[in-house]
Order: structure tokens, then C-alpha cells, then sequence
């Protein structure tokens, strides 16, 4: 067999082959050197060929070294793949641990922050998304943020979003700096220079340029185009008044808020040109597409986008869309361009401006400074200067298509959400068509008054933004680091608020708070409310800029359909539902029915109507009156004073209700009644009627009994007694109010009483004082005693010091230890005295204290004690609110006042505490002078003894000097002792002295005022309707 079919074989059967060939040449020895020659080198002649013929056995042996040669590659070739595997697994667990690290490093901030459930590994939160549509998205986060309070993170992967819940974390997220940027999903809508996207360099000086654009004299530039677009939409809706079929409502609502952003943005014949209908198509379906985008992670990637169905459709829209808006801007540039070159050869190279630094045309230069026609977008858009340079076109194109999809689907989805709430609720809308018809009677024009007045209306669609927000869900990106609560956030995360969760919490909008109730923004609950749990248009520099535009447009909207039409529909308040795309929409279709309102005024006179108007207009102010009294102050408790507080509040809640329910009545009593005779008795079922809070009884009932009796009258169709009632409606009404206005004085007067003269002589913040006071005065006593022994240690060492250095030059070693000892026992003296000191002013503070608290157990609460006896016989209805408001002014309360302040004086002690301790500072002073006399004295006779040359007479001094300083020292120390007993003793007498004298002064002056308090007592039992009150 040839070499070449051996190799063939050996490519079949592998290495196996080379452990047996192994042992044959291992029994062929004397081949060996035979072998290795044919396995290295095939044998040649001389002239290089291959030799072509061998005996048998060289041949044999040719065959089988190739075998090993080719065994042995193919072995090291295996050895080479599995070492490979081995490096790249290694790489590959390197590269895991590696990541993390970093990742164990960089989210470590996050670590403590609660984390929704369930967390898996690896995935975090990411798994419970993935597979889930943009609906359960937005539930399952508007879930988790009603689950948690404050702070809370959802986890993709390793990387953590934060989550604010609380106003406080969010208002600080929406005002400062650190996180004034976007997170990376807004940059999908493609308008990178527009204010909803842009970065907060360039952010910051677009929003500077563009502020003057939406100042309130433009907005109301725009009423005549919002009127004309809202006609055109009422006259469409005309033809469904009776169908039997439902409308759409955001069928009617969005080409008519498209017309107005467009109108306002591009010009008022944009949607007149060819390729509006493409132009329209195209913008829903880059919208679509956008929100589509956001809700799918898997699309987040560039490379995967661009490789979709969606990404091509987006491409073709905006082709159509950039090419209609772009021949608008540039005609409109083109324009500009020529009348500004106009006018600078007409003024001599110069163009005029107005105060923002708008270029202004001769011919027009009264318009715009006026207002007097729309001041279209587009147009200050190439106006308006940008940091100096006008803006470019690419930058125009993002502001307008920023305006738009801003503009447009947000408004016209919430005034579809508007109608539908006020379908739902048609008490509500009823009293909203009222408001209108009022402001709108014999065809009023919309001016910004008028539209100021529609306070009512405003509360509904505020309402209807808090419950149904169409921006439900912000992003905001740290571009520096920021602390929330204890979390400190580094640069670079994203914080995701959600307004949708945040406006139904509890703790900020009561326990109604999923209610339809637009009583929520009445201004009172606005003022008690946090400023950043209603955030419709976001919040803070970076909010929605077009806010007043909006609301200016939705009241236009919502005015004319309420004036033209009843709203009705069969879907039921509980079964509303979200989606979310780019922003949130219903589950199904706005459905509504649509009925006329008559314009007639049916059977009822003019006197009646008159009459209406002028109750439901007085009516309307008193129901809109700040309340005295707050939720807050009906906390349970079985205390006579809290039970007061829940008598007013009751009062003034059962007042408002009925208010309102009578306002309710008299919006019936108007152009609608032929259509809402059964809605009286429907609106007029109130549970107040048979209170029995005895201010409800005695000032409201009556008006209410006069109302009822009106109801009836609607409700039969009595139309000739109608106007007698009506004017004894008034009547009543008059009297009513002056009965309100006197309760409510005397509310007033009393609830000031109490938590004001009474409750706010707080005696918790006037012990609170004292104990200020003696912790100021004790350290300043001890730090003055510090100084003083550190003084007096100071000064004395300073003296042993000198006589040392006399003594040391003649090497005395007994004079030292006498020195040293001195000093040790004065130190130590001294420190003994200051542990005492200390220990009397801390017994004194303690024995002050126990006074202190003991009195206020005593007396604290005798100004509470004194008011409860007249308010309890006024809540049994014994005495009245006017006897009980006029007694809490009499001169013996005060002087009750004055007493407890009396008593409290007593513990002015900062004179009595201070004065032992100059005493104090008075002994140490002269212990000081008599030590530091006595040291000087030794040390001039050490000093006297310093010679250049000795003799036996110095060294006699010497020991003279010696001898004298060790008694002069030993005696030196009972002195000592002596002085710091005379000083802990002067302290101790004063210190006891003080305390029998202020135990002394509170016990009369309690007394005294105890005394007071029984005559006070007596004059309560007096306290009635029928008996004046001496005191």
C-alpha cells in the first residue's frame, strides 16, 4: 500500500493508531535509528529526488513514521482546540465577574432603596415587563407607586430607576438643577431642539427666548381662532344631537384642537393647503410609532429599530410631514427676509424692535404691539432672538412639531376625558352649563375676563387632569448628584414620576380622592394642599410652558358643548380604564349621546329668572368663602373642646352641601327646565336636612325647608306658585345670611379663644423657654468657673515654674518634690470643688425642673378647664354661641392669663443663680491673690540666695530657704482646704435658699390665681341665653 493511502487511512482512524505504533518500534529496536531517519527526513540520492524504490522493510518503515508524524499533529491540533475552549471560558467567567464588580460598584447607591417585588436575579424587575403590552406596563407601575410611600426603585437588570412618590422628593426633583434633564427615551420623538426633549444647556436658553411667546396679551390674540376652530366643531356635533348611537368624543375634539395648534403654530390656512390630509396621517402614525417605541424595550436599540416595519413607516411620515411644514417655514422666512430688508433700506439700516427684542415692522408695528391680531408661532419664531443669533430652521421645525404634539393630542384627549366625567356626573355638569349660560348670555364674546370667571368650569377640568392626566408618567435624568431622603443619586440615572398614581393619593386629597369631585380646587383645599401633588403640566422651571394655553382652550371647548348640549352615557364612573402610548388614553371609545339644551326659558318669568340669577350668584360667593374650620380639627377625641371643633366643622360641611344642593336647585330654574324637572328631586335628597347640629338647625334648615318647597313646585309643575316661593326663597335667603354671617363671627371669635388666647398659652413653650433659659445660664456659670480655676492653676503654676528653675540650678531635688506636691494637691483640690459645683448645679436644675413640670401638670391645663364648662353647656344647648363667644373676652380670663404668667415668673432665677456664683468668683479670686503673694515671697528668697561663689554661710540660707518654703507649703494647704469648704458652702446655703423662695412664690401666686379660677367656675354655671354675665 502506498504512503498516500496510508495517510488517507490515518485521516480515518485518528490518533489511535499512535499508541500502536509506539510498541512495535519499541520491539523493533535495531530500527530504531532507521525509523527516526524516515520519520524526519525522507530518504534522497544524491541528486535530491525522492528514492522511489525500498526494500520491505524500509518501506514498511516509511509507512508507519508518517503514520506518527500525522498522529502526532492531529494530536497536538486537539490539544490546541481544548486549550482554546479553556482560555475563552476563563475570558469569558473573567469578563462576568468583571461586569459584576462594576455593576456591584456603580448601582451601590441603590442598594438600600426598596425595590419592587418580585426581584429575580440577573433580570431585577425586567422580566415582570418584558412580556407585557403598554397597558399592564402602566398598571403594574401605577401599582407599585401606590404600594410605596416615599422612595421606591424598579430594577432592569442591574441598573436601577428611581421612583419618587412624595411631593417633598418630587418637588426637589422638579426645581433643582441636578436633575433638569430627560432620560434617553424622549429623544425617540426626534425633536432634539424642541423644549420637551432638548438637553439642559440648550434647553435653558431656548425656554429664556421663547417665555414672551405665551404672555397672557398673545394667548388672548388667539381666542378668535380657538372660537372659530370650536364652531366648527360644534356645528359638526349639531348633526348627532338625538342619534341613538353613541359619538366618539376624540373624534370631534382632535381636528379640532389640531386646527387650533396648527392655526396658532403655522398660520391660519396651514390645513387649507394640498397635503393636509397626508400631513395629518403621517403625525398620527410618528406618534403611534413613538409611543409604540417607549413601551418595548426591545426596539430601544437603534440597529433593531431601523430594521422594523415601524421605523420605515415613521421614516415615510416624517418625509411627508418635515416636507409640508418645511415649505411653510421657509415662504414664511422668505417673507420675513424681504420685509426686513425692506425696512432697514427704508430706516437707514436699522430694524425696529419691541421690548423682547422682536423685530417689528413699520406697518404693523401697532398690531403687534397691541395684540391685535394672532401672533402666530412660526412667525416670532423668526422674530425672536435665540441668545443673540436667530434660530435655524432645523430648531424652527423641532418648536413647532414640539407645539404640536404637545399641543394637540394632549388637549383634545382631556377634553374628551372632560365630557365624559361630566356625562357621568350630571349634577355636576349641570351646575358647570349654569356657570356658562351665565357668563355666555345674549351672545357674549370670549374675552380673558370672561373666561376668568369660568372658576367653576376650571375646577372641572382641573378635576378631570388630576384624575385622568393625559402626561401620566415624567422622566427626568440627573445631570449631577442629588439627594433624596437619605439616597444620594449620582449623575446619570433615571428618576420616573408617576402623576397618575400621585394625584389619587390619600394622604393628599382625603379619602374621596377617587371621586369625580372638582370641590377639590376650591381655594381653600388648594392652599391646605401640597403645592406638587397636582402636576397636570409638570412642575418647577421645566414645566409644560403651553399650560395657559391649554387651559385657555379647553374652557373655549368645554363652554360651547356645555352651552349647546346635555352630555349622557350608559358607561358607568367605575369601569374607566388606561392605556398608555405616548400619553394615556381610555381602555375603550369616549362614548357619549348627545341631547339639545333649549334656549327658551319654557314657562318661567323674567322676574323668576331674575330672581335666580341673583340668588345663585350670592349663593355661588358663599359657597366659594373659606372655611373657619379643617378636617384636621375633627380628629377623634372625647374631649369637650374637640367636640366643639366638630360641631363647627360639621356645620360648615353640612352648610356647604347644602349650598350647593339649593345651587343645584336654581340652576333648574332657568333655560333648562323642561328637561330637568325630574333632576330636582334627584339632587335634592340631603342627609343634613335632619341634622341635629344645633347651629345647622337653627341657620340653615330653615332656607333649606323654603328650597324643598321650591323643588316640589318644579317637580309639579307649578309654575304660577313658582315666583311667590321664589321670592320667599329670597327672603329667606337674606335672613339666612345674616345669620351665617353673625354664626360664624361667633365661630370665630370662640375657635380664636380656644386655640389661639387659650390653646396657644402654651405652657409646653414657655417651660420650654425656662429650660432654654437654665441650660444657658448653667453653662455660662460653669464655663466662668472653669476659667476661673484654670486662672488661678495658670498663674500659680507659672510661680512653682520660676522657683523650680532657681532651685534646679543649685540641683535640690527635696525643693522640687515639695513644689510638685503643692501643685498636685491645689490641681487636685480644685477639680474636687469643680465636680461639686457642678453636682449643686445639676441638683439645682433637676429640683427647678421637677417644679417646673409639676406646676405645668397642675396648671397647664386650667385655661382649657376654665372654657370647658360654658362649652359644654352650649353643646348640651343650654346656653348659646352668642353667650359663649362674648365670655371668652371678660376681664377674668385675662386676669386667669395673667396669673399662669404670674406663676411662671417665679422661675426667673437667672439673678438668684448668678449671684452665688460671683461670690464664688469673689473667693477664688482672693484664695488666688493670697497663694500667689505667699509663692512669690519663696521665690524671692530662692532668688536672694543665688550667688556666683558659695561659702558655708549661703549654703546655710540656702537650707534656710528650703525649710521655710516646705512649712509655708504645708500650711498653704489647709488654707486651701479651708477656702474651697467656705466657697461649696456659701453655694450650698444660697442654692437652698433660692429654692425655698421660689417654691414659696409659686405656692402663693397658684393660690392666688386658684382663687380666681373658682370665682370663674361659678360665673360658667350663669353662662345661658337668658342671664348676662357679671364677672
Amino acid at each position: 500500500m502506498c504512503a498516500d493511502c496510508i495517510e488517507c487511512r490515518l485521516d480515518r482512524r485518528g490518533c489511535k493508531q499512535v499508541g500502536k505504533i509506539a510498541s512495535v518500534l519499541a520491539k523493533q529496536s535495531r530500527y530504531v535509528d532507521i525509523f527516526w531517519g524516515l520519520a524526519l527526513n525522507r530518504p534522497r540520492y544524491a541528486d535530491g529526488h525522492s528514492s522511489k524504490h525500498f526494500s520491505p522493510i524500509a518501506h514498511q518503515f516509511s509507512f508507519q513514521s508518517r503514520r506518527v508524524k500525522w498522529s502526532v499533529i492531529s494530536f497536538l491540533c486537539a490539544c490546541v482546540v481544548k486549550l482554546g475552549k479553556m482560555i475563552t471560558l476563563l475570558l469569558l467567567g473573567f469578563g462576568i465577574l468583571s461586569l459584576y464588580v462594576y455593576c456591584k460598584i456603580k448601582f451601590k447607591f441603590a442598594e438600600k432603596i426598596p425595590c419592587v417585588e418580585p426581584l429575580h436575579p440577573i433580570f431585577g424587575n425586567g422580566l415582570e415587563f418584558a412580556q407585557k403590552n403598554s397597558y399592564e406596563i402602566f398598571k403594574s407601575i401605577t401599582r407599585a407607586y401606590k404600594d410605596n410611600k416615599r422612595i421606591f426603585k424598579l430594577s432592569f437588570g442591574p441598573i436601577p430607576v428611581i421612583c419618587p412618590t412624595h411631593p417633598d422628593l418630587i418637588q426637589k426633583i422638579m426645581t433643582e438643577q441636578a436633575s433638569m434633564d430627560k432620560p434617553f427615551v424622549y429623544d425617540f420623538m426626534r425633536v432634539n431642539h424642541g423644549l420637551l426633549t432638548a438637553q439642559y444647556d440648550e434647553w435653558r436658553v431656548h425656554r429664556k427666548a421663547l417665555n414672551p411667546t405665551f404672555n397672557t396679551r398673545i394667548l388672548n390674540s388667539f381666542i378668535p381662532i380657538f372660537t372659530d376652530c370650536v364652531g366648527k366643531m360644534i356645528s359638526n356635533m349639531q348633526k348627532h344631537v338625538g342619534d341613538e348611537k353613541p359619538i366618539n368624543m376624540l373624534e370631534f375634539t382632535s381636528p379640532c384642537t389640531l386646527e387650533m395648534i396648527c392655526r396658532t403654530s403655522l398660520g391660519g390656512k396651514v390645513l387649507e393647503r394640498e397635503g393636509k390630509q397626508e400631513f395629518i396621517e403621517g403625525l398620527e402614525i410618528i406618534l403611534h410609532n413613538v409611543g409604540l417605541r417607549m413601551f418595548n424595550a426591545n426596539l430601544y436599540p437603534d440597529f433593531v429599530y431601523k430594521n422594523t416595519r415601524f421605523y420605515r413607516a415613521e421614516m415615510a411620515a416624517r418625509k411627508v410631514c418635515y416636507a409640508f411644514t418645511d415649505k411653510v417655514i421657509r415662504e414664511k422666512r422668505a417673507k420675513f427676509e424681504e420685509r426686513l430688508r425692506s425696512t432697514v433700506d427704508s430706516n437707514n439700516n436699522s430694524a425696529m424692535a419691541d421690548e423682547n427684542g422682536n423685530v417689528v415692522f413699520a406697518e404693523e408695528e401697532d398690531d403687534m404691539l397691541n395684540y391685535k391680531k394672532p401672533q402666530i408661532f412660526v412667525d416670532q419664531l423668526l422674530t425672536i432672538p435665540n441668545d443673540g443669533k436667530p434660530f435655524t430652521h432645523e430648531e424652527i421645525t423641532d418648536h413647532i412639531y414640539t407645539m404640536i404634539a404637545a399641543g394637540n393630542e394632549t388637549s383634545a384627549t382631556q377634553a374628551a376625558h372632560a365630557c365624559l366625567l361630566l356625562a357621568m356626573h350630571p349634577e355636576i355638569q349641570d351646575r358647570a352649563a349654569a356657570e356658562v349660560r351665565e357668563l355666555l348670555a345674549d351672545e357674549v364674546e370670549y374675552t380673558h375676563e370672561i373666561l376668568k370667571q369660568m372658576e367653576y368650569l376650571e375646577r372641572v377640568i382641573k378635576e378631570s387632569q388630576r384624575l385622568c392626566p393625559v402626561a401620566a408618567v415624567y422622566g427626568r435624568k440627573t445631570i449631577g448628584t442629588i439627594q433624596l431622603d437619605e439616597y444620594v443619586i449620582p449623575k446619570g440615572f433615571i428618576l420616573l414620576l408617576n402623576v397618575f398614581a400621585l394625584h389619587r393619593q390619600k394622604e393628599f386629597w382625603g379619602p374621596n380622592a377617587e371621586n369625580f369631585d372638582p370641590d377639590h380646587f376650591l381655594p381653600e383645599r388648594v392652599k391646605a394642599r401640597h403645592p406638587y401633588a397636582y402636576l397636570p403640566f409638570s412642575g418647577g422651571p421645566r414645566g409644560c410652558i403651553g399650560s395657559r394655553y391649554a387651559m385657555m382652550s379647553l374652557k373655549i371647548i368645554l363652554s360651547q358643548i356645555l352651552k349647546n348640549f346635555r352630555l349622557t352615557t350608559e358607561i358607568p364612573y367605575e369601569k374607566m380604564d388606561f392605556k398608555f402610548k405616548v400619553s394615556m388614553h381610555l381602555s375603550f371609545e369616549h362614548l357619549i349621546k348627545l341631547e339639545p339644551r333649549l334656549q327658551g326659558y319654557a314657562k318661567i318669568s323674567s322676574k323668576v329668572i331674575s330672581l335666580q340669577q341673583v340668588l345663585y350668584s350670592e349663593l355661588q360667593t358663599l359657597e366659594r368663602s373659606t372655611l373657619i374650620t379643617h378636617p384636621s380639627h375633627t380628629t377623634p377625641n372625647e374631649g369637650v373642646l374637640s367636640r366643639l371643633r366638630s360641631v363647627f366643622h360639621e356645620f360648615e360641611r353640612q352648610n356647604q352641601e347644602s349650598i350647593t344642593a339649593i345651587l343645584r336647585v336654581l340652576a333648574l330654574v332657568d333655560h333648562t327646565l323642561e328637561n330637568t324637572i325630574q333632576d330636582c328631586e334627584k339632587v335634592f335628597h340631603l342627609p343634613s336636612l335632619d341634622s341635629e347640629n344645633v347651629l345647622f338647625r337653627d341657620v340653615t334648615r330653615p332656607l333649606l325647608l323654603q328650597v324643598e318647597t321650591l323643588c316640589e313646585q318644579i317637580a309639579s309643575k307649578d309654575f304660577d306658585a313658582i315666583e311667590a316661593t321664589m321670592e320667599t326663597v329670597q327672603q329667606e335667603a337674606n335672613a339666612y345670611r345674616a345669620r351665617l354671617d353673625e354664626t360664624k363671627s361667633y365661630m370665630q371669635s370662640v375657635l380664636y379663644e380656644v386655640d389661639n388666647s387659650v390653646a396657644t398659652f402654651s405652657m409646653a413653650s414657655k417651660v420650654d423657654e425656662l429650660f432654654d433659659g437654665i441650660e444657658v445660664i448653667n453653662a455660662t456659670i460653669a464655663k466662668s468657673v472653669v476659667a476661673s480655676v484654670e486662672s488661678l492653676l495658670l498663674k500659680q503654676q507659672i510661680l512653682c515654674d520660676k522657683i523650680r528653675y532657681v532651685q534646679g540650678t543649685n540641683d535640690d531635688a527635696h525643693m522640687e518634690m515639695v513644689i510638685t506636691s503643692f501643685m498636685a494637691f491645689l490641681q487636685n483640690e480644685t477639680e474636687l470643688l469643680m465636680e461639686d459645683l457642678s453636682e449643686e448645679l445639676d441638683d439645682w436644675f433637676n429640683q427647678t425642673a421637677n417644679l417646673i413640670n409639676a406646676v405645668e401638670e397642675e396648671l397647664g391645663n386650667v385655661p382649657r378647664d376654665l372654657m370647658e364648662a360654658p362649652i359644654e353647656s352650649f353643646l348640651e344647648n343650654e346656653s348659646s354661641l352668642k353667650c359663649l363667644a362674648e365670655y371668652g373676652t371678660r376681664k377674668a380670663v385675662e386676669s386667669m392669663r395673667q396669673g399662669l404668667e404670674s406663676i411662671l415668673q417665679c422661675f426667673s432665677i437667672a439673678n438668684d443663680t448668678e449671684r452665688p456664683f460671683e461670690m464664688v468668683y469673689h473667693l477664688f479670686s482672693e484664695m488666688n491673690g493670697d497663694i500667689q503673694r505667699t509663692l512669690e515671697d519663696i521665690l524671692h528668697c530662692h532668688q536672694s540666695t543665688v550667688r556666683d561663689d558659695y561659702n558655708e554661710d549661703d549654703f546655710g540660707n540656702m537650707a534656710s530657704c528650703f525649710e521655710m518654703t516646705k512649712s509655708i507649703l504645708e500650711a498653704m494647704q489647709d488654707f486651701v482646704d479651708s477656702k474651697m469648704d467656705e466657697i461649696f458652702f456659701h453655694v450650698d446655703i444660697s442654692m437652698y435658699y433660692n429654692e425655698l423662695k421660689m417654691e414659696s412664690c409659686v405656692y402663693y401666686r397658684a393660690r392666688e390665681m386658684m382663687l380666681s379660677v373658682s370665682v370663674i367656675n361659678q360665673q360658667y354655671q350663669k353662662c345661658n341665653a337668658g342671664k348676662e354675665i357679671e364677672l
